[in-house]
């Protein structure tokens, strides 16, 4: 199965690497395009007695992760740009995979393939 992650090289997303936008001064970005795990009613019922950190966040379409990307603003996605975020498409086995409303997750010890990475400016649609 193909998904895809926004992810440095080392394979830290942007929040759990910490990462946040310095023109937000915060690493909350909880909304209706960036929901917390635990507002998706299929993910909450999945991590209710499970460490979120074990998981990694991830998306099952092109069109899920699109809208997750455009939702951020141009700085945002230029800050993340700077700090060699990218966007990855990964594969991995279905049965790893739990889907979400508007992501999936996946076990942080999942094997998983490379198959290509693209600056996200590239993805990026400015309106």
């Amino acid at each position: 199965m193909i998904i895809y992650r926004v992810q440095n090289s080392a394979g830290a997303g942007p929040y759990t690497s910490g990462w946040h936008p310095p023109s937000t001064k915060s690493n909350v970005f909880i909304n209706d395009v960036h929901p917390d795990p635990y507002d998706d009613d299929l993910l909450f019922a999945f991590l209710e007695n499970k460490n979120i950190y074990d998981f990694k966040f991830a998306f099952y379409s092109l069109k899920q992760a699109s809208e997750w990307i455009n939702g951020w603003s141009n700085v945002s996605i230029h800050e993340l740009s700077d700090v060699k975020f990218k966007f990855y498409s990964l594969e991995i086995d279905s049965d790893d995979v739990i889907a979400g409303e508007k992501q999936c997750i996946y076990h942080k010890n999942s094997t998983i393939e490379i198959i290509n990475s693209v600056p996200l400016m590239e993805i990026y649609n400015e309106n």
